[in-house]
């Protein structure tokens, strides 16, 4: 508590030196992010109609003091407006989440009453915004009073910087911020930048935290440059942040959180440094723009057909639309700039853009990946798509467990989207308060997942932690031109009396077919759990077949013939504070020793797959047992396939087997039936 106190004071007192120093406003400077005059106010109103309303909209919920969080970058959104009847209660809690206290207190709506009077000159925001602003200050002022918690956690007050500059650059001219005004303001975003300034804590260096405080500080120190502080401020920034950096940035671009949603939190902060630092000449340590690059690729790489991020962890499923442009002008990099020229310039980074920098985007032609499918080694995600195009068919795998608070209980997870439309849906988050709809969003039936005994792979604890973690011992993956292979493990079930080992492996083959694969190996009788989490209740299950009934484009599951077959309501969560009904189906069957369930998904559009088991010998004429290896024939998109799996090996160790008349020397293969070659084999 002395150290909060400590850094209060600190901040007061530079508030208290800047206000003496601010006796005139300051040289006219150039602006941090706004690059257009009130006089192009009706291009953009051409340009961007439905963002200019929703603008207004936001701008006039302000006014009347009533509040909804709907920007697609909000952490966390809300659904429903809330209206203060008199003044507002900066520490409210209208649903007792305090994420709705930490949304109010980021002010990112300020921004939309700033664009509201560029774009109409009318100053009945200007005097709304002085009005809520100063009202703000007075009643949160930087104090050791505990109350004062949800307005000054350093998050928010990272966020803040960023969010009041912005804001201010729209209204700098107004005559309703006058001189007193301008000065406690300036004042009050010193106080901000000295209380961020003075510590970098173990949890700021490895938390999305750290980067969005210090992010909040660099833009300060720009916008204060005329502060004797400033510089120090600055070079601490930096640091900081190139320390942060490299300690949560891997070498496959991921934010060590493996969250989409926090991950391009962190981007955005990040890039917003490169791209402040390149408008003002400034020099970055290294690890702050490779990151920042690494990061935006990442986004490439597992974003959905449909342009969106995927949906693990506490994420949203958000559309990445406004995150390409920045890192193509930084950048000047043709793989991003191809999902600019795909959606096209946003609304919000226009503004921030100059006339030279949209001419400099224009002239940059985009290209499309050579890749398709991308496995990030690092985070441990495996994404597979059959082409760029928004009507591909993708699939994504979680090979690895997740480390922090932020993650679910979705090891061997995966899903699977066609044709422009979830089919398997990971169950998202819907809220972080404490409760049994956190657990359940969390819970490995909440994803596609497989368990045992009807156990949980990781034991939850509370909303941040878990008593017992899932964990893969070892991840295998080979991409082809045509597929993929991947396999896995997950070791949770060693906590039990007679252990479990599980394993899980997909077999990809383009354009949209996929085997999943799961063996269990245990002494004593167990009951085995597959879950398979769908969007929508439009399905048709028959026969060992589940088929989905849309009108068109389907993809079709068939089960293993040893399971049962349950169908169950279940929830979905696309965004915070957001739920709808989805079906969950699950399969069990009993066993012991080892058993082996295969599932196929296809898209009917090219056949309708069915694994014939076909026999396996050694190359002296041994009939195989399928405990030590098994092979399947069948056929899709017009091919006659073998798929060989060799499950564990014989003893003594036979190198060679005979499948089909050939001979094989692999672990896991995949060729064409009439093939002279094995060119389709995945793995030796």
């Amino acid at each position: 508590m002395n150290n909060i106190w400590n850094r209060c004071i600190q901040g007061m007192l530079c508030g208290a030196l800047l206000f003496l120093s601010l006796t005139t406003e300051a040289k006219k400077k150039s602006p941090l992010y706004l690059m257009h005059q009130p006089s192009e106010s009706e291009q953009i109103k051409s340009l961007y109609p439905s963002d200019v309303k929703k603008t207004l909209d936001v701008a006039d919920q302000v006014m009347r003091k009533e509040y909804l969080f709907r920007y697609d970058w909000d952490m966390e959104k809300t659904n429903k407006p809330f209206q203060f009847k008199d003044a507002i209660d900066w520490l409210a809690m209208p649903n007792g989440d305090p994420e709705w206290c930490y949304m109010l207190n980021r002010h990112k709506y300020w921004i939309d009453l700033g664009r509201a009077y560029f774009l109409t000159q009318d100053e009945k925001y200007a005097k709304q915004w002085v009005a809520d602003c100063s009202d703000w200050m007075e009643r949160n002022p930087l104090t050791k009073t505990k109350e004062l918690a949800n307005s000054w956690r350093r998050i928010e007050v990272g966020i803040r910087c960023e969010n009041w500059i912005k804001t201010y650059e729209y209204f700098q001219n107004s005559t309703a911020l006058t001189p007193e005004f301008k000065k406690k303001f300036k004042a009050c975003l010193a106080a901000h930048a000295e209380y961020i300034n003075d510590s970098f804590s173990f949890f700021s260096k490895t938390s999305n935290w750290g980067i969005l405080e210090y992010n909040g500080l660099f833009c300060a120190s720009i916008f204060l440059d005329e502060m004797p502080e400033a510089a120090t401020w600055r070079k601490n920034a930096l640091e900081r942040l190139n320390y942060a950096a490299y300690l949560q940035i891997g070498e496959d671009g991921v934010q060590w959180e493996k969250s989409p949603m926090y991950h391009n939190e962190v981007l955005h902060c990040l890039e917003n440094v490169v791209f402040l630092a390149q408008r003002f000449k400034i020099s970055l340590p290294k690890h702050i723009t490779t990151a920042a690059h690494k990061m935006a690729l990442a986004n490439l790489q597992w974003m959905k057909p449909n342009g969106n991020q995927p949906l693990y962890g506490d994420s949203d499923d958000t559309p990445l639309t406004q995150i390409w442009v920045k890192p193509t002008v930084t950048f000047n990099d043709p793989l991003l700039k191809k999902r600019v020229e795909i959606s096209g310039v946003d609304y919000a980074n226009y503004f921030d853009l100059s006339k030279k920098e949209l001419r400099r985007l224009r002239r940059l032609k985009g290209t499309t990946p050579t890749y398709k499918s991308v496995y990030q080694e690092n985070s441990g995600d495996l994404y597979l798509r059959s082409s760029w195009d928004a009507d591909a068919s993708y699939m994504s795998f979680h090979l690895k467990n997740l480390y922090c608070g932020h993650g679910h209980d979705d090891l061997l997870h995966f899903t699977i989207f066609a044709h422009g439309r979830d089919y398997l849906v990971d169950g998202g988050r819907y809220t972080y308060v404490e409760s049994p709809e956190r657990a359940y969003f969390k819970s490995s039936k909440a994803h596609n997942t497989i368990e045992v005994d009807g156990l949980d792979n990781a034991i939850y604890e509370s909303s941040w932690s878990n008593k017992w973690e899932a964990s893969s011992s070892y991840q295998d993956v080979k991409i082809m031109p045509w597929g993929a292979w991947a396999e896995a493990d997950n070791q949770t079930y060693s906590r039990l009396d007679d252990p479990v080992a599980m394993k899980r492996s997909i077999l990809y083959i383009a354009p949209s077919m996929w085997i999943v694969n799961d063996q269990f190996v245990s002494k004593k009788m167990h009951r085995f759990n597959q879950y398979f989490n769908y969007k929508e209740d439009h399905l048709d299950i028959a026969a060992g077949m589940v088929k989905t009934t849309y009108k068109d484009h389907n993809i079709y599951m068939r089960v293993d013939p040893r399971v049962r077959l349950q169908k169950k309501e279940a929830m979905w969560s696309s965004e915070y504070n957001q739920q709808a009904p989805s079906i969950r189906l699950i399969t069990q069957c009993e066993g012991k020793g080892l058993v082996r369930l295969h599932t196929l998904f296809f898209d009917p559009e090219h056949g309708s797959p069915k694994l014939t088991p076909i026999e396996v010998t050694t190359r002296k004429g041994t009939v195989v047992n399928k405990d030590i290896a098994e092979a399947f024939e069948f056929e899709y998109n017009g091919e006659k396939y073998i798929w060989f799996v060799q499950n564990n090996h014989p003893a003594p160790i036979t190198h060679f087997f005979i499948v089909d008349g050939r001979y094989v020397d692999m672990r896991v293969g995949l060729w064409k039936k009439e093939s002279a070659f094995d060119q389709f084999m995945l793995k030796r």
